[in-house]
């Protein structure tokens, strides 16, 4: 598995100065390092956790987003979802695995799922500035992994942009 620190300091729990001064410029935190450790151990018994590479996490209100490359969000759900099982009753909290993705809309889909994006939209505002419009049906709205509010906040803090959810 690929992370932020090297195996060799997750697996001890020493940091190593390189890791050690990524984790003081703030390129890691601790949920990164707990949930990397989580993962580690969580290898062995799912062996498709070998590809993963894990890019970061966040923490919002009641939910966890673990950002792991484009192509590994399945092998992290693991098999009929036992892996995110797992670290959701570990950490007590709401998870969601989302691929890391040039396609913003596909980003939120990852985060947003099993609601539907309909579509992603810039507004422009009278002070010149902007921010994005999310669409989602009104009917999709108990689909939502958790409230409006959280959301919108994890959108911003994955992809560095004012975001709001509109239910049309």
């Amino acid at each position: 598995m690929k992370t932020p620190l090297c195996t060799f300091c997750l697996k001890s729990g020493i940091l190593c100065p390189k890791c050690q001064e990524k984790v003081e410029k703030g390129e890691v935190s601790e949920l990164d390092i707990q949930i990397a450790k989580e993962l580690l151990e969580l290898e062995t018994r799912f062996p498709t956790l070998k590809d993963v590479e894990l890019k970061k996490c966040v923490e919002i209100g009641p939910l966890v987003i673990i950002l792991v490359g484009e192509k590994d969000v399945s092998s992290v759900i693991g098999p009929s979802g036992k892996i995110v099982k797992l670290l959701s009753k570990k950490l007590n909290k709401k998870i969601r695995i989302v691929g890391e993705s040039t396609d913003i809309r596909k980003t939120i889909q990852d985060l947003l799922a099993p609601a539907e994006v309909l579509g992603v939209n810039v507004v422009w505002l009278p002070d010149g500035s902007y921010e994005k419009k999310v669409r989602v049906r009104r009917s999709d709205a108990k689909k939502l992994p958790t409230d409006i509010k959280t959301l919108e906040e994890a959108i911003q803090c994955l992809l560095n942009e004012r975001f709001r959810i509109v239910m049309e």
